[in-house]
């Protein structure tokens, strides 16, 4: 699509306004491949096991690894388009059931250092045999309020198991946050005045966000995550024509706008449904950059999908996804971002 500059950023405010994770300035793609070697450990505690142990063990493989599009890595391997890559860390693709010497508990620091102790007991080592740690563990007497935990950034994931397959809702957006990515929450502008914006639930553009996986995530994360070249990334210097092709999909072409706002940045994208991507989303949208932060301009009222953070579970009509509200809590020296269920998503806590 074709426009200029200026009145792509007239269309976008027009459009809608978020906030979510920090936005580096350094963060560039290249040919180089990024291969996280990531290991499931299934976790059980003292005074509760999974109900449904062999069902657990089959799904997990098939959540982390599976060759299916729902999977981590299929999911990432598509959204980077190759150049971020989930592999399995041991052989059999998971760990455990490892028994934690505590009862049932949300200390995720405690269930952390519980669990690297066991595993080096195994020989499995962070660092020398796994990248990133992902830890699962049966929720019915945990009293958690959140379905999923992810440090940010980091190498940590910690996942409250209700039933026996998480789905790639959860432990998608967990390893968002691994990335450095924050919730992608919403504003309304009233008039396109940018200086008017009210917080109003979070984005359906981002899996960060009301989105889930069938979104990807949004121009600003994908140039935080690395996962746009400098040639897909244009920055505006002037006035002038520009054409944007879809942000996601395979093919050559501009992606994002990069415009400068006096200490401020305007990050401009267009979306069109490519691969597994946005079937339901569709037109250019922006973010605004202010001192770091992102934020997404918008004067519309709520978009289609949008559910004030509130996400449908992929492949089950009918049943809310737990909701969640991000938080924060210190966990060796990481901050976790918390998902809860039944509860909308608001602003981090510092």
């Amino acid at each position: 699509m074709k426009t200029t500059a200026l009145g792509r950023i007239a269309l976008a405010t027009g459009i809608t306004a978020l906030t979510a994770g920090l936005f580096p300035t350094s963060a560039h793609a290249d040919d180089a491949v990024v291969e996280r070697r990531t290991l499931p450990v299934l976790v059980e505690f003292a005074d509760s096991a999974f109900q449904h142990p062999d069902k657990v063990k089959e799904s997990t493989p098939e959540t982390y690894f599976g060759a299916k599009k729902d999977s981590l890595a299929s999911f990432f391997t598509e959204l980077s388009r190759g150049r971020y890559r989930v592999t399995p860390a041991v052989d059999g693709q998971y760990a455990g059931p490892i028994t934690l010497p505590m009862d049932a508990s949300c200390d995720a620091s405690k269930i952390n250092t519980l669990t690297q102790e066991a595993l080096a007991g195994q020989g499995l080592v962070r660092g020398e045999d796994y990248d990133s740690l992902s830890m699962v563990f049966p929720a019915q007497k945990t009293g958690c309020d959140w379905a999923g935990l992810g440090s940010v950034p980091g190498p940590y994931t910690w996942i409250n198991l209700y039933g026996t397959d998480s789905g790639l809702g959860v432990v998608g957006h967990e390893f968002g946050h691994n990335l450095g990515l924050g919730h992608q929450t919403r504003s309304l502008c009233t008039d396109g005045d940018l200086a008017g914006c009210e917080t109003a639930g979070t984005s359906a553009k981002s899996m960060m966000g009301g989105g889930g996986p069938a979104a990807g995530i949004s121009a600003p994360e994908m140039i935080r995550a690395g996962w746009l070249t400098d040639g897909e990334t244009v920055k505006v210097t002037a006035s002038g024509t520009y054409t944007l092709r879809s942000l996601h999909g395979e093919g050559d072409g501009v992606r994002a706008l990069d415009i400068p706002m006096g200490e401020d940045r305007l990050v401009v994208e267009y979306r069109h449904a490519a691969g597994s991507f946005d079937q339901d989303i569709e037109g250019v949208h922006a973010y605004r950059v202010p001192g770091g932060r992102l934020r997404r301009l918008d004067a519309d009222r709520r978009d289609r999908g949008e559910q004030d953070g509130r996400q449908r579970r992929p492949g089950r009509r009918g049943r809310r996804h737990p909701s969640h509200r991000q938080g924060e809590q210190g966990v060796a020296g990481r901050r976790l971002v918390r998902r809860r269920p039944g509860r909308g998503r608001g602003r981090p806590r510092r």
